[in-house]
């Protein structure tokens, strides 16, 4: 059931090539084999073009203030040294405020006297207003700091922290207890607040 062009095919196929036709096809695919591969990029082509992108990404979001607190100061440290000025993060200026505000006050050791313990506490409370946690150029973050838990500070005495909780001497911690317990005293126990 062969039809005629399959015969003629098959025909042309049982012939043999002639050799110098043979010759030349042999001879233009193995110089064809012969060339090297030319690739497009190279490999340190490649490994520039990242780099430079790490390096632009990095700085561009350095620059916006953008990147995780560890990160930021650590670019903004590398950037100060080639003369760029870029923000640091805000847990690192409130340190650097408490370390400055500690530095001022002969530090806020157990051989400081009173007066410079309290002195720094309230150095340490203006870093904390003027670097709150969380907190960038646009304010608190949605959902953090004490906006976040209404009961937190309003003004009863069954929400919230107790007024001795924090930073302070024995004696001030005592004398905010026996102030506040009476007060405290009809508030339910606090495995029972819902």
């Amino acid at each position: 059931m062969e039809d005629d062009l399959t015969r003629r095919l098959r025909a042309l196929g049982d012939q043999p090539v002639p050799p110098a036709t043979s010759a030349d096809h042999l001879t233009a695919m193995a110089s064809v084999g012969a060339r090297p591969e030319r690739r497009r990029f190279g490999r340190v082509a490649v490994g520039l073009a990242a780099l430079t992108g790490f390096l632009v990404g990095g700085s561009g979001l350095a620059m916006a203030g953008a990147l995780p607190a560890p990160a930021q100061d650590a670019a903004a440290s590398v950037l100060a040294q080639v003369g760029v000025d870029a923000p640091r993060s805000p847990s690192s200026a409130y340190g650097q405020c408490v370390s400055a505000a500690s530095k001022a006050h002969g530090g806020a050791g157990a051989e400081a006297e009173e007066v410079d313990n309290s002195a720094f506490r309230d150095a340490k409370a203006a870093c904390k207003a003027e670097h709150p946690k969380g907190a960038k150029a646009h304010g608190p973050k949605e959902g953090k700091g004490p906006q976040a838990n209404p009961k937190a500070n309003d003004g009863d005495p069954c929400t919230g922290p107790p007024p001795w909780a924090g930073r302070m001497t024995s004696a001030e911690k005592a004398a905010a207890k026996a102030e506040h317990e009476p007060a405290r005293a009809a508030c339910p126990p606090d495995d029972e607040e819902g």
